[in-house]
């Protein structure tokens, strides 16, 4: 056979591989709810809830699911840390949305949380601060705060959630009409840290709860002196910075007479004026 009988052939190949997956991916759209099979097609939609709509493309179909003992939920971290689930209980059927805060004010919180004497007292505090530390239109009926123990953790987790009944919802469009109030939660909750309460603000939100969060009087990013790793030296949780401030002036280290040495940024620590406040 010629080089150009195989290109050709490989052409006509490729061509037929392509127009079966096309068919394979109709076929899969076909019978899904409009929205549903939007976010099937789209080149952007995150694997995880493709999955989900694939297994579970209504909200009757995913009530069905568990109620035949089957576990319906979805995981996702694209630009907020979300669980969704779906419940039956005596109760009814709901639609089960969980959100954690971003690094910033988790950060915050777990050190207050490391600074403080009595850990129940804390995480009351926290529970109780959490609604401030949210812009004044995201602070809607409805919304709870919890925590979540977490086995692998130190510290408990805390998070945002909020329920809408299933009964009477059809597809995942109505269900996100339903719960409409809550729509810009997730985009407070970004990674980009732009309208929850962060750092140094987030401190002073908990504090006012009774929470011992303390900033660094330099930098201003939560502390701690309680750290597991770190016991008696005031750290941040950010791994790259450890115990050091990044805002330290590196010039008073510095000895002066010795060029290789005056070239060195040389690190210091976090500044906490007082004692921290209260434990």
């Amino acid at each position: 056979m010629t080089k150009g009988k195989k290109r050709a052939g490989s052409r006509v190949a490729r061509v037929v591989r392509q127009r079966a997956a096309a068919e394979r991916r109709a076929a899969a759209l076909e019978g899904m709810p409009g929205d549903v099979a939007r976010v099937l097609a789209s080149p952007d939609a995150l694997p995880e809830w493709k999955r989900f709509l694939r297994a579970y493309p209504t909200v009757p179909e995913a009530v069905a699911a568990v109620r035949a003992g089957e576990v319906v939920e979805v995981h996702s971290e694209e630009y907020v840390s979300l669980v969704r689930r779906v419940l039956v209980a005596e109760a009814g059927a709901f639609v089960e949305t969980t959100l954690h805060p971003p690094y910033g004010t988790v950060a915050a919180i777990a050190t207050g949380l490391f600074n403080s004497d009595d850990r129940a007292a804390a995480v009351r505090g926290v529970l109780a601060a959490m609604p401030e530390l949210l812009p004044g239109d995201l602070r809607v009926e409805g919304l709870e705060c919890v925590v979540e123990e977490d086995g692998d953790s130190p510290l408990p987790v805390f998070a945002y959630r909020y329920r809408v009944a299933a009964e009477g919802l059809g597809s995942w469009g109505e269900h996100e009409v339903a719960a409409s109030r809550f729509a810009g939660l997730a985009d407070a909750l970004g990674w980009a840290d732009r309208r929850i309460a962060v750092g140094a603000r987030a401190v002073e939100v908990l504090r006012g709860h009774g929470v011992a969060a303390v900033s660094c009087a330099a930098c201003g990013e939560p502390v701690t002196d309680r750290h597991p790793v770190w016991p008696g030296v005031w750290v941040d949780l950010l791994e790259e910075s450890g115990p050091v401030c990044p805002e330290h002036d590196g010039a008073a280290g510095r000895d002066g007479g010795h060029p290789v040495l005056d070239l060195i940024d040389i690190g210091g620590p976090h500044r906490v004026d007082g004692a921290g406040g209260a434990r």
